[in-house]
């Protein structure tokens, strides 16, 4: 699926015709380390919205282990929005979601996580679980590389410094 540029982005309470729109699952960071060849599981929640069963289903059609992907009663699941132009300058929202919902007690009933060679995290999470599944990581042995989006203004980076691999998005 191609999707098609807006002329432009809007300016603050103005509204503009796009050409096209689509809904899609995207390549989340998951997808694309099965696709290198990975062997990969996903420990994450998702809503009881439309959208969350095709999201499951997507990752188990791109060989993701979906196991350990719990349903959050009563929120959706995590979309991002993304508005380009024709000069590639985006706008992008993230709606977390259940995402908000996943906890330590998640991470440690993946028992699975413990034979794992690495933990790739975002901050669509709790930082709180963020921090427990990098320790979490320390204790096992695994690598973590952390991507931190979306930006979170109180992360540690000191906490952070000698416990990950930090990516960042530009």
């Amino acid at each position: 699926m191609t999707l098609l540029p807006i002329s432009r982005l809007p300016k603050a309470c103005e509204t503009l015709e796009a050409p096209d729109f689509a809904i899609g699952c995207g390549d989340n960071q998951a997808v694309v380390a099965a696709k290198m060849g990975g062997c990969v599981m996903m420990v994450s929640k998702v809503g009881d919205d439309l959208l969350a069963p095709e999201t499951v289903a997507n990752l188990r059609r791109q060989d993701v282990d979906t196991c350990f992907i719990t349903t959050e009663l009563g929120t959706s699941r995590s979309v991002t929005p993304i508005f380009f132009d024709e000069q590639s300058q985006n706008c992008i929202l993230i709606i977390k979601g259940a995402n908000q919902q996943l906890k330590a007690a998640n991470i440690d009933a993946a028992e699975a996580l413990k034979a794992c060679q690495l933990i790739i995290l975002q901050l669509e999470i709790p930082l709180k679980t963020v921090y427990y599944t990098i320790d979490f990581a320390r204790q096992h042995n695994i690598k973590v590389i952390l991507n931190p989006v979306p930006a979170v203004a109180d992360l540690d980076r000191y906490r952070l410094r000698l416990q990950v691999r930090l990516l960042y998005a530009e």
